[in-house]
């Protein structure tokens, strides 16, 4: 139809020819479709003939041209694009497998030939490259990706098509994988107690994925251990990065809150008594961290070690009966325990010696040898005769004087105990025998 123009086609006749001489001579004819033989570039002559008057005209011609089709890299391979999971796309876990921001149009200096020094360099302005999510659509350039690209399952099969604007040849062969490649998967507890006093203080890994390699930081940013545990001596804020060894080359880091906490400080200077009182009470001062840094509880035992009053975090027991009580502070952190024995005075009101067992003896509660090692209590009738004489760790005054029973009345006490610190305490008093 080119050819002829406006010529009618049943009178005039087209043949094409490889040569001018077989033109003019109408010799030769090529079919159509047709197969070039010289690469490129191979110019057809042409002849036309009018069936009404014999003539013929072979004078003319065109070039028919194949372009090369756009050869990515050379070789027509492509590297996949990965990158390492983050909690940016998706549900926001960085273990959804979901990257947003994913640059596609990174892929094409790669896919035209990186260094344009080279013989398969291709000016990306010479090129219009897009991406799609199957071959269809790269083939019929539908439904291009927009870059950047946020995507949909951790590994996706992205199509290439190429068009060089200038010829509008295409190459749609082209396929990378779009990998969202797993960040290393392990726990660490947080926060965790280094004990000043049991140092040091371990800090593990825990429940790894995988093989990683680690590195450890201190608060300051200075590397402090590469393996999967960390030994610390001082409380702040650690943290240690896992790298895959897959080379993936992904990165995970945790940190870690290392609070410090110490066992009790506890001396005798800790504890305040009152005894002999309606209301006997022992008072740990541990105002302002008087004690120590760490988290503590407080507890009574007596001395076979019966539970008096349970732990408790009041330093505060009220209401006790005369006794010889341990007093413990124990680090809630599980940095220890410590005690201290104390004495808590009660001088009885009255006895009963009727042989019950129950109050049959008059004797001091809450004091030992131990803790008074001078002692000196002697016990008066109404006329101020001595009738009794007690040891601090005898059997107490039985209600007899030389062999004899003593009838009910009021008796009176002069005691005189001395601590171990040598500080002396003085008591005078009256108690009542009941006999019943």
């Amino acid at each position: 139809a080119t050819v002829l123009g406006a010529q009618d086609p049943a009178i005039f006749s087209v043949t094409y020819h490889r040569s001018l001489a077989d033109a003019q001579a109408g010799l030769l004819p090529l079919g159509s479709p047709y197969s070039n033989l010289t690469p490129f570039r191979e110019t057809i002559y042409i002849r036309v003939y009018d069936a009404n008057t014999g003539c013929a005209n072979g004078i003319s011609q065109f070039d028919v041209i194949v372009n090369l089709e756009p050869v990515p890299n050379a070789q027509n391979t492509l590297s996949n694009l990965s990158y390492c999971d983050d909690d940016n796309g998706g549900l926001g876990s960085d273990t959804d497998g979901i990257y947003e921001n994913i640059d596609l149009e990174s892929q094409i200096p790669d896919i035209l030939g990186p260094d344009n020094s080279l013989p398969s360099y291709q000016d990306p302005d010479d090129y219009t490259v897009t991406f799609h999510h199957n071959q269809a659509d790269a083939t019929s350039e539908d439904n291009p990706i927009a870059s950047p690209y946020t995507n949909t399952t951790s590994t996706e099969t992205i199509f290439v098509r190429i068009e060089n604007k200038t010829t509008g040849c295409i190459n749609d062969d082209l396929t990378f994988d779009l990998i969202i490649n797993p960040l290393p998967d392990f726990q660490i507890t947080s926060p965790q107690i280094v004990c000043l006093n049991i140092l040091p203080k371990n800090i593990a890994i825990e429940n790894p994925n995988d093989v990683y390699d680690y590195e450890w930081k201190d608060e300051n940013g200075v590397v402090v251990g590469t393996n999967t545990t960390l030994e610390v001596s001082v409380g702040g804020l650690y943290s240690v990065t896992a790298t895959t060894t897959n080379g993936t080359n992904c990165s995970r880091t945790r940190s870690i809150q290392v609070n410090e906490s110490i066992i009790a400080t506890f001396v005798e200077n800790d504890v305040t008594i009152v005894d002999d009182s309606a209301n006997n009470t022992i008072t740990i001062n541990n105002v302002n961290g008087h004690l120590g840094i760490g988290d503590y509880e407080y507890a009574l035992t007596d001395e076979r070690g019966n539970f008096i009053r349970v732990y408790q975090d009041e330093p505060v027991f009220e209401n006790l009966d005369g006794n010889v009580y341990n007093v413990w502070v124990r680090d809630k952190n599980d940095c220890g325990e410590v005690h201290l024995t104390v004495p808590v005075v009660e001088f009885p009101k009255f006895f009963t010696p009727n042989g019950d067992g129950i109050n049959d003896v008059w004797e001091i509660k809450g004091v030992n040898a131990t803790l008074f090692p001078i002692s000196k209590v002697f016990i008066f009738d109404r006329l101020g005769k001595v009738v009794g004489e007690i040891k601090i760790n005898g059997q107490g005054w039985n209600g007899r004087y030389n062999g004899k029973t003593l009838p009910s009345d009021d008796y009176w006490f002069s005691i005189l105990l001395v601590d171990i610190n040598g500080i002396k305490r003085e008591r005078k008093g009256n108690f009542s025998l009941l006999r019943k």
